[in-house]
């Protein structure tokens, strides 16, 4: 074999081919991960230059081939220095892209710095293939030739360091990956980086397949060891932006100048805004309700009344850069309307029965009088002030029970009731005769079943007669099951059972349910409608769907 080189040369050169050979084809394994694209271009660009030196340097029949006079180990006008100095600059412009990306750092400028960075390789390494080309029949001045590959260099060389910053500076700073996976890649390309300076200083054309080889090797072990594709930086530095854009709560970044400079999706949809419109506008002005930042960091969580209607709490922290420089504050948002006004009526709750238990007492105290003044029996007297206390007693569970579903009522997901197993359920503790349908399909409604179980325990307590057991039934209907309770007479106001009738129509407060009273019948009837469940609803703790 015609070997222009030396046999060391060219072994080195086809160690590179067979490197960057490897390199291509563990690339392509992973071809459909994200930020492979620039770097499989990479192992492209390693493998085409190890060929065309292998070629055009080191093999004389594909040299006569092509025309090229010059020496092989010439230095001015040899094909092999601008090889050595075109390869890296490829391979640094597709480096810089992977950097970009990898680090997060390209999700708003990816079309232009893909543009940019091909249009300089474009005017970068035109130019020295045109070089290439004409040395072939005349011959180049050295100054051009200088001119062309300083600038080649500088540049590309630039391009390389800002991608290797951006890593490094992402490993150490925000500990994204390993830090052997950050040597591996730095050294990858760091290799190709000095080619140019080996191959002018020591004059020898086996500097650029030694420079390929190892470049290949590095990057594939890098790829082999590492999760390289699947610990992305990404996920840790841009994945963050998307998290956050994600979240369930609001959030707010606000200048030191007081005007909004981003917000998410969440908190578009609290504060009733639109990103585009408010970016840049005073705080005050898009939620006129909302103290300073620096009051709500001081202060803590406080609630709003946003334009949108709901009741959001917001807390602030004060954002620092690296050297403790103030740069603005961080709002949290959360809905918490369902939560306040679940509050509101637990209140109301505690005030009725505040109430309902003054009137019991009043009424033992008038019992009690009546018995020392002698216009009641002792006998009558304490049985009327038992059954009194009775009846207070059990309201105060009835109303206990309310409080702690409400307070555990699900604000998100939409829930599904059986009203059979309900039924059921009361069986045991109420002293009326529950009717339960026998019925194979479930009757399912929307709502919580422990606050329908609360309910209707509270209104059953104060249901019926002196003569009369009260009876539960449940009549089925297109669009509602109805669960009627009678007799249900509620009697003179801030009675037992009018107290009742106003914590069950408080307990059922927006929601779809509803609390209709029938009292000028012969048989005062209490009817709550229930809306039947459409769609797909989760039943608690089955697991079980229904449409």
């Amino acid at each position: 074999m015609n070997i222009a080189t030396s046999p060391v040369a060219l072994a080195a050169s086809v160690v590179a081919v067979a490197t960057s050979l490897v390199f291509v084809g563990t690339m392509l394994r992973y071809r459909n991960d994200p930020t492979t694209r620039p770097l499989i271009g990479v192992a492209i660009t390693l493998l085409v230059g190890a060929l065309l030196h292998l070629g055009i340097v080191d093999l004389v029949p594909v040299r006569e081939a092509v025309g090229i006079q010059v020496e092989p180990t010439a230095l001015i006008g040899g094909v092999w220095i601008l090889i050595a100095f075109d390869l890296p600059a490829v391979v640094s412009g597709l480096w810089f892209l992977f950097a970009l990306q990898y680090t997060g750092r390209d999700r708003e400028t990816s079309p232009i710095t893909f543009a940019a960075v091909a249009i300089l390789l474009v005017l970068l390494v035109g130019p020295n293939i045109v070089l290439a080309v004409l040395s072939a029949g005349i011959t180049i001045p050295t100054t051009v030739f200088n001119a062309l590959l300083g600038m080649t260099i500088v540049l590309s060389e630039a391009l390389a360091l800002i991608g290797v910053f951006l890593v490094l500076a992402t490993t150490f700073r925000h500990r994204a990956f390993p830090a052997g996976q950050a040597a591996l890649l730095t050294g990858a390309v760091g290799a190709l980086l000095v080619l140019p300076f080996v191959a002018t200083t020591l004059q020898v054309p086996a500097a650029t397949p030694l420079s390929v080889a190892t470049s290949g090797l590095l990057f594939t072990m890098a790829v082999h060891r590492y999760r390289v594709f699947e610990t992305l930086p990404v996920a840790s530095v841009v994945g963050r932006e998307q998290v956050i854009d994600e979240m369930s709560d609001g959030v707010v970044m606000v200048g030191t100048d007081g005007r909004v400079r981003a917000l998410n999706p969440e908190a578009e949809s609290l504060l009733d805004v639109n990103q585009s419109a408010v970016s840049g506008r005073p705080l005050d002005n898009v939620v006129p309700a909302l103290p300073q930042p620096a009051v709500i960091a001081e202060s803590g969580p406080m609630d709003v009344d946003a334009d949108s209607g709901r009741i959001v709490a917001v807390t602030g922290d004060e954002v620092t850069d690296d050297r403790g420089r103030r740069v603005g504050h961080l709002l949290v948002c959360r809905d918490v309307t369902a939560r306040r006004r679940r509050e509101h009526r637990l209140g109301v709750l505690t005030q009725l029965l505040a109430g309902a238990t003054q009137q019991e007492l009043t009424d033992v105290a008038d019992i009690a009088g009546g018995v020392a003044a002698g216009d009641c029996s002792p006998e009558r007297g304490g049985g009327r002030i038992h059954d009194t206390a009775t009846e207070v007693a059990t309201l105060v569970a009835r109303v206990r029970d309310i409080e702690t579903a409400l307070a555990d009522q699900n604000e998100r997901a939409s829930v599904c009731t059986d009203v059979t197993d309900v039924l059921s359920a009361l069986r045991a503790p109420t002293d009326g005769d529950v009717s339960v349908p026998s019925t194979d399909t479930p009757l399912l409604v929307t709502g919580e079943p422990e606050v329908l179980q609360a309910t209707l325990e509270t209104l059953v307590t104060t249901a019926g007669t002196a003569n009369e057991r009260p009876t539960l039934g449940v009549e089925e209907r297109s669009e509602s099951v109805d669960i009627n309770i009678a007799p249900f007479a509620p009697g003179a106001e801030s009675s037992i059972a009018d107290f009742s009738l106003q914590i069950a129509r408080l307990a059922v407060d927006e929601t779809e349910w509803s609390v209709q009273l029938r009292e000028h019948s012969t048989r005062p009837e209490l009817t709550i409608s229930l809306p039947r469940a459409h769609g797909s609803v989760q039943r608690p703790g089955s697991g079980r769907e229904s449409g």
